[in-house]
């Protein structure tokens, strides 16, 4: 592809943790993960315009992907390398049992087999 020509690539989340270009079943049951306040999920990494607490930068993320209060989502091995540039966008839909001040967050990351994600 053409430098500057690029695609929107749509990928789905399903059930069992797979990211995927096909939609889920109708019969799948959503994900589910319990929102604690007093246990806000950290920021680890990335292009951070914060106060020096808060290293930038591509930064081991398995303390996070380890929370009960973090859901995750990985596609197949790419069969080969490529390329994203651009904006990601998430549309995701929730179901709140208790109205609360809950945030969502998508993080791309990139999985070496061999090493915890960054």
């Amino acid at each position: 592809m053409a430098p500057g020509a690029g695609r929107r690539h749509g990928l789905h989340l399903c059930s069992d943790g797979r990211l995927t270009s096909e939609p889920p079943s109708a019969a799948e049951q959503p994900e589910e993960f319990t929102y604690d306040p007093k246990g806000p999920v950290p920021t680890v990494g990335g292009p951070l315009l914060l106060t020096d607490g808060f290293r930038p930068g591509p930064l081991g993320q398995a303390a996070v992907e380890a929370r009960e209060n973090v859901l995750i989502f990985t596609t197949e091995p790419l069969p080969e390398d490529a390329e994203v540039t651009g904006h990601v966008r998430a549309l995701t839909h929730r179901l709140q049992a208790t109205p609360s001040p809950t945030s969502h967050r998508a993080h791309p990351g990139h999985t070496h087999l061999e090493k915890a994600a960054k």
